[in-house]
């Protein structure tokens, strides 16, 4: 699961419309064991009709803890009907009674992503150095180039996602932070889409330059053709993946529909 942070400015947000009992109200439940009480109404309700299924009971709480399905089934339900701020909750709550774990990978985000960045870097620059000397420098550098850059927009946008709480579980971030994440998660897969494809495009480019004549050279076009036109629709699908567009990020709004993004990936 993913997603850290915004605290502050959710928090003003949040006791504006439910009152500054709700601050006392929360500070409590950090400071107790939280329960089947404590989940809000309608993670009861998707409980109430995930559990039965499974052949657990409801007051058995070690079958549900560790039952796979009902997890992926309660998940989905909640997706469908309840709010982000509710999801959380339950997952709180189901992270204090099952013990689910703490762990962290917001430190690996930062560690592979700094790494997967510099060490394309360092070849790009030795390209460039060699490029004078053997006294060619071709349109698939300059795309090379610009491809540099443009990853740079994604993969900082995951160093941010890692300051507020991506790499770690559901429940241990903040109200709010899940949004952000996921706001960042669709900037940052449009960008990588659109560079994936000048990649391609960019190694094509160089093969038709290595075979520069007979069916090589028409393969290399016809492929050249292919990759621009599949990164066109791709990038179309990532941009207008949900109707409406916000409901990517923003899954309060109910009654919407998405493409399967695996499906795209």
């Amino acid at each position: 699961m993913e997603s850290r942070k915004l605290l502050a400015a959710v928090l003003f947000l949040w006791l504006g419309s439910v009152g500054a009992a709700s601050l006392n109200e929360t500070h409590n439940l950090e400071l107790r064991a939280l329960s089947i009480a404590d989940i809000p109404p309608c993670g009861l309700a998707c409980l109430f009709k995930t559990v039965p299924p499974t052949g657990c009971a409801l007051t058995d709480y070690d079958c549900q803890c560790q039952n796979a399905e009902l997890a992926q089934t309660l998940s989905a339900c909640m997706l469908s009907n309840c709010t982000m701020h509710d999801s959380l909750s339950t997952a709180k709550v189901q992270q204090d009674i099952c013990n689910f774990s703490d762990e962290s990978r917001q430190h690996d985000n930062y560690v592979y992503t700094i790494t997967c960045y510099t060490i394309p870097t360092i070849f790009v620059l030795l390209r460039m150095i060699g490029r004078p000397v053997a006294l060619r420098f071709a349109f698939d550098d300059y795309i090379v180039v610009v491809v540099l850059f443009l990853t740079a927009v994604p993969l900082g946008l995951v160093l941010k996602m890692a300051g507020i709480g991506f790499g770690q579980h559901l429940w241990n971030i903040q109200p709010g932070q899940l949004l952000e994440n996921l706001r960042f998660f669709y900037v940052a897969w449009t960008t990588y889409t659109f560079v994936l494809g000048l990649t391609k495009i960019s190694l094509t480019l160089f093969y038709y330059e290595v075979f520069p004549s007979g069916g090589a050279c028409m393969d290399s076009l016809t492929l050249l053709g292919w990759i621009v036109i599949n990164t066109m629709v791709l990038v179309f699908l990532t941009i207008f993946n949900c109707n409406p567009v916000r409901v990517f990020w923003d899954r309060d709004i109910k009654n919407a529909k998405c493409l399967n993004i695996n499906a795209i990936a």
